[in-house]
């Protein structure tokens, strides 16, 4: 249990910044100017809160102090990043839901600015295309399971973060293509979303098959005594494997099932 309670990294600007989002955001969601209508539902709001609670046990809690020691909880980490927390921070509509309740002066100097600026709007319709996500959120999970990567991933923190950078911003372009963050709403038909989803689920699987049945631990950095649980890094290895294997099918076959939903109440409109 102590292992819990004392192995928080506070990074004060990280968790300010999503202290600061949450607090524009429930001011949006509550908020009922200027017109007698909420803009999002209860299980949005919740929804959106339970996936900072996860990004920030995921990011700042022991779960990244215990990724730090066995492959297998770096694995599970990186799921709760990219197959947790963002598509629960989606589903609960932020964009529109933040930006409501900003005060006047932060939204017009910040999301004012931005959204008059040609380079950064030509960057987002660029990167928000749905080939251009599904690549670069597969190219991010391929690239940091390169062992001299990933190991210089968990010995350096400037790394660490550029690591986890990528995971969550390419998996919020990946999961943006299929979730409708209201208002917004992808352009992509609900049967090429069903497809998107199993070239996603389909990529995967080699990379957890090899590392599940691999005969040799791959990265060097777990070799030595992890003081934490008492098993091999081959063992390590092939549980993360498996974890890597079933975390990212249930998700994935959840949304499969959600986006059929939908395209079937779409047809009977």
């Amino acid at each position: 249990m102590s292992l819990f309670l004392t192995n928080w990294s506070l990074e004060i600007i990280p968790i300010f910044f999503v202290l600061l989002l949450l607090g524009f955001y429930l001011s949006g969601a509550l908020s009922s100017k200027p017109k007698n209508i909420k803009i999002v539902s209860w299980w949005r709001i919740t929804s959106y809160i339970v996936g900072n609670v996860i990004l920030v046990f995921a990011l700042f809690g022991p779960l990244d102090y215990l990724s730090e020691k066995l492959f297998f909880f770096h694995m599970i980490q990186h799921l709760a990043i990219t197959h947790l927390a963002v598509p629960l921070l989606l589903l609960g509509a932020p964009t529109f839901t933040i930006i409501r309740g900003m005060p006047y002066g932060v939204r017009y100097y910040t999301i004012g600015k931005l959204a008059n600026n040609y380079i950064v709007r030509s960057s987002l319709n660029f990167v928000s295309k749905p080939p251009i996500a599904w690549t670069l959120f597969v190219t991010s999970f391929w690239l940091w399971h390169i062992p001299e990567l990933y190991s210089r991933a968990v010995l350096e923190p400037s790394i660490h973060i550029l690591e986890h950078s990528m995971f969550l911003l390419s998996a919020m372009l990946f999961w943006g293509v299929l979730i409708d963050p209201t208002p917004f709403r992808s352009a992509m038909p609900y049967l090429t979303r069903m497809f998107f989803v199993v070239l996603a689920l389909t990529q995967g699987l080699p990379l957890a098959a090899f590392l599940t049945f691999a005969r040799d631990p791959l990265y060097s950095v777990y070799m030595t005594n992890n003081g934490i649980i008492d098993i091999s890094p081959l063992v390590d290895q092939q549980i993360g494997g498996l974890i890597m294997w079933i975390g990212t099918m249930v998700p994935y076959f959840i949304t499969l099932g959600g986006v059929f939903w939908m395209a079937v109440n779409e047809d009977k409109r």
